[in-house]
């Protein structure tokens, strides 16, 4: 019996959940691999990027 998973991601402009297979856009910015609900939102993401995905945050050397 196989057991298939859906992988998802949310849309860093309006929240969505969406399903990365059927995704109306995709970027990859910072690292991160992004996906969009619609192509507004990719727009509206490209537009300014760093308003939506926060910078990566330093390692921190303290366990």
């Amino acid at each position: 019996m196989a057991i298939f998973t859906t992988r998802t991601a949310t849309d860093p402009v309006c929240g969505t959940v969406v399903r990365v297979a059927r995704a109306a856009g995709a970027a990859y910015y910072r690292g991160q691999e992004l996906f969009f609900c619609a192509n507004h939102c990719g727009a509206t993401f490209a537009a300014d990027p760093d308003r939506y995905v926060a910078a990566p945050s330093a390692p921190s050397c303290r366990p």
